[in-house]
């Protein structure tokens, strides 16, 4: 039983996808042989050049994303964590987020934003990236299961801690 999934292009092509990431493309009843390529694998197995600049790319903008998003949150956690310290105990999340309204604006949340994306940027995007290559090696030897998927997240993480340990 073919696995393969036929989807019509905007240019009016038939594209099928297989379950090798395989596609081939041409037009139904053509008398011209079908393009073949490859989106995540050559023919012998090694990641695309364009899929690991992809990996880095969206690893790097999910980082920036999320840490821009939580930063309001961390500002007010570190708040609530620090005035107890201070001697001045602020009791709720409300209090602590309307004093930095009312003396810093809208930017006060996002203090600290720029040194955490300098280092969760390179982290996020070299932990996507081996996450994907990884995955993309051991899949033809394993197939796809949860192993492959733990194993790849394991070297993943040695990466991205190899490469950003001085960040």
């Amino acid at each position: 039983m073919s696995r393969d999934r036929e989807m019509r292009s905007t240019s009016g092509l038939m594209v099928v996808a297989n379950s090798n990431n395989v596609e081939s493309e041409g037009r139904r009843g053509d008398s011209q042989p079908l393009r073949v390529a490859s989106r995540a694998r050559n023919g012998n197995g090694v990641v695309s050049r364009e899929q690991q600049v992809a990996s880095l790319v969206a690893g790097g903008l999910a980082g920036t994303l999320s840490s821009t998003v939580t930063c309001p949150l961390e500002v007010v956690k570190s708040k609530l964590q620090s005035s107890g310290i201070a001697g001045a105990k602020m009791t709720s999340v409300r209090v602590v987020a309307r004093r930095i309204f009312d003396s810093e604006g809208i930017r006060g949340f996002f203090r600290g934003l720029l040194p955490t994306l300098v280092g969760i940027l390179p982290a996020r995007a070299t932990y996507f990236w081996g996450y994907a290559t990884t995955k993309q090696q051991l899949i033809p030897r394993f197939g796809e299961n949860s192993l492959v998927h733990i194993a790849s997240a394991a070297v993943a993480g040695v990466v991205f801690n190899t490469i950003t340990n001085p960040i």
